[in-house]
């Protein structure tokens, strides 16, 4: 076994995009990968290449994880060459079942070279499904212990040594917050939920901490719903992905086909998002409301917006709550804050977060 300190790690696995940070040598590292996972072994994938005539070495950032019997497309690579891509959306047992374990070896092989290495993880659960008797304990003997894996045909065996679980939102204000002992609140727009989460100071108030079903996935969907009903054919998850991204970076649309023939998809991206948005935004308007008159989280001295969902819908939040403010590279809030809370854990403290 590896005598080298455990490294600390910060891994926020999505429902669209999974992160992990660490800081091995004082700079901080991040890997992010899309959160879709999906069965193929890589022998396969390499005779197809062959076959057509392309070298058959993995591209950078494709991912093809062995683990516990069964092998897997993960990322990038799964939304191209699996059939069976999926995110777990909406199945809140993915945080247990295997699924953020899996892109847990993707993202630390990635990061992490030597073949074998000893970690400390602090990861988040969604505010309606964090629980310190029930859920937490899950998350933690899932994580926690030895996993022997291949990951692009190499062998490799990492240590979990204890797994802290937080409130998603908690991240962003360890790493964005004030450490003042202040009102602050951050909302967290994910693929499928958004978190409210409120605290003093560094301290959740747990009256005013709840969770939405709604984020940016559906968006996706209501495009995907429209595609479908006018076109006939369904967008795939790939497509999905590529048109929200570039209307979040004002980009060109990409090449979309039907029946050979391009489509432009107009205002449709901008039209889906706007009703998503809100819904998002009258149902925190509602959880938040500061007064009869309409204002909204108007006591916090600020509120972050975070996660991918700030590209898209932080600006029609912002009338509502002038404190609003978006951190750079939003969608790497809470994995960023994970490590600084990791970071902080005294030794005996870790000893307390094995299962």
């Amino acid at each position: 076994m590896t005598t080298e300190a455990p490294i600390i790690v910060g891994l926020d696995p999505g429902n669209s995009e999974a992160t992990a940070v660490c800081a091995p040598s004082g700079k901080p590292q991040i890997v992010t990968i899309p959160a879709e996972i999906g069965a193929g072994q890589l022998r396969d994938l390499q005779r197809i290449r062959g076959g057509a005539g392309a070298a058959g070495r993995l591209a950078l950032g494709e991912y093809v994880l062995e683990h516990d019997g069964a092998e897997w497309f993960v990322g990038a690579l799964a939304l191209e060459q699996s059939a069976d891509a999926q995110s777990a959306r909406g199945d809140v047992t993915r945080y247990w079942s295997g699924h953020t374990l899996r892109l847990l070896l993707v993202l630390l092989g990635a990061l992490i070279r030597e073949p074998e290495c000893r970690v400390r993880i602090v990861t988040g659960l969604p505010i309606s499904v964090w629980d310190a008797a029930v859920t937490v304990p899950r998350v933690q003997r899932a994580l926690c212990g030895t996993h022997a894996f291949r990951l692009n045909d190499r062998a490799r065996v990492l240590h979990v040594e204890g797994a802290l679980v937080v409130m998603e939102g908690a991240g962003a204000l360890a790493a964005h917050g004030s450490a003042d002992d202040l009102p602050q609140a951050v909302i967290d727009i994910g693929g499928r939920t958004t978190n409210l989460y409120w605290a003093q100071g560094q301290r959740p108030l747990l009256p005013r901490c709840s969770g939405l079903a709604r984020g940016v996935g559906d968006v996706a969907d209501a495009l995907a719903d429209g595609f479908l009903a006018e076109y006939g054919r369904e967008l795939s998850l790939a497509e999905r992905r590529t048109l929200l991204w570039a209307h979040a970076q004002r980009a060109a649309q990409p090449p979309i086909f039907v029946d050979g023939r391009p489509v432009v998809m107009g205002d449709a991206v901008a039209q889906a998002i706007g009703r998503v948005g809100g819904e998002i935004r009258s149902q925190v308007s509602r959880r938040w409301r500061s007064s009869e008159q309409g204002a909204v989280a108007a006591e916090a001295a600020r509120v972050l917006c975070i996660g991918g969902g700030a590209y898209y819908f932080a600006a029609s939040l912002k009338p509502f709550i002038p404190a609003l403010s978006v951190p750079a590279r939003p969608e790497l809030a809470n994995a960023q804050g994970y490590l600084a809370i990791g970071s902080q854990l005294s030794e005996r403290a870790w000893a307390r977060l094995k299962p």
